[in-house]
């Protein structure tokens, strides 16, 4: 089971074609490993297999991977590596009931590129959460697939290094908090295809300027860009038909963005149940176009 446990000495691992399975503690405490790179074939990886590697700065992970220890304590396969900037990840790490942030917990904040084996349709409820490392969420270091068509909650909260977003055309949800607190965030970029932003997505994505929701877009939940402190520009689609009216500070869409001089509104935001006065209180003062 621990064939090749506590090899101080080695730097590198190779793997045959065959090779189907790595076994529990497999590469323990092999901490001159600068990388691991499994092949496509390769379909379960044991607990603590790679765990006190510290000298890894990549991984790849096959798109044929059905098992993996998911847990973030000590059983996890790469528990205390601390240095990983770089993963290659198939659907499965990030599918509903696990997620990147457990397995990687110990480089969630120095990890920088993330990429993907195999074809990604959906992206996880807290697929990245707390990857701070981040830097892009377009096509510089984490490029979210064209295959993508929907993002689960809280996916990507608190990567708080993220400077851009791009939301890719065939994405037509965006879950709950899935971008909640990615401060460093000066550009959005959402797809044509989108049609419900859910409660809090873009939530404290306090240096996002300008937000353009896109015609074919129905719904924008409950305190969606809450505390977004630098938007001066707001566009709402002709197609929105579900909008929190509320002016409280547990529903507020816009609730706490003060600074917007500028909104394009449908008929719906005026209609004669809601109105623009109350989805944009705080910045009714400043708004002069």
């Amino acid at each position: 089971v621990c064939a090749f446990q506590n090899n101080t000495n080695a730097t590198s691992a190779t793997f045959g074609e065959g090779t189907k399975v790595i076994a529990d503690e497999a590469f323990r405490n092999c901490s001159k490993l600068p990388n691991i790179i499994l092949k496509e074939g390769i379909t379960s990886i044991g607990h603590r297999a790679f765990r006190d590697c510290a000298a890894l700065t990549e991984v790849y992970l096959p798109s044929t991977l059905t098992y993996i220890s998911q847990y973030s304590d000590s059983d996890a396969t790469f528990y205390n590596c601390k240095n990983i900037t770089k993963i290659t990840i198939p659907q499965y790490i990030i599918s509903n009931d696990r997620a990147a942030t457990d397995m990687f917990a110990y480089s969630r904040n120095s990890i920088k590129t993330v990429e993907f084996s195999g074809e990604i349709t959906y992206i996880g409820p807290r697929a990245f959460d707390g990857f701070t490392g981040l830097e892009n969420l377009s096509n510089k270091t984490v490029l979210i697939p064209n295959t993508v068509t929907s993002i689960g909650a809280y996916a990507f909260r608190n990567c708080s290094s993220v400077s851009s977003i791009e939301v890719p055309d065939f994405v037509t949800s965006i879950g709950d908090w899935a971008f909640q607190y990615c401060y460093g965030a000066t550009e959005l970029k959402l797809g044509n295809s989108l049609k419900t932003i859910e409660s809090g997505a873009f939530y404290s994505c306090s240096q996002l300027p300008v937000i353009k929701i896109p015609e074919g877009t129905t719904k924008i939940g409950d305190c969606a860009f809450q505390y977004c402190n630098a938007l001066t520009d707001v566009y709402l689609p002709s197609t929105l038909s579900n909008i929190t009216n509320s002016t409280s500070s547990g529903y507020a869409p816009f609730y706490e963005c003060r600074n917007i001089t500028k909104i394009t509104v449908p008929q719906y935001v005026i209609d004669g149940s809601r109105s623009a006065s109350s989805i944009f209180t705080y910045s009714r003062g400043k708004i002069n176009h």
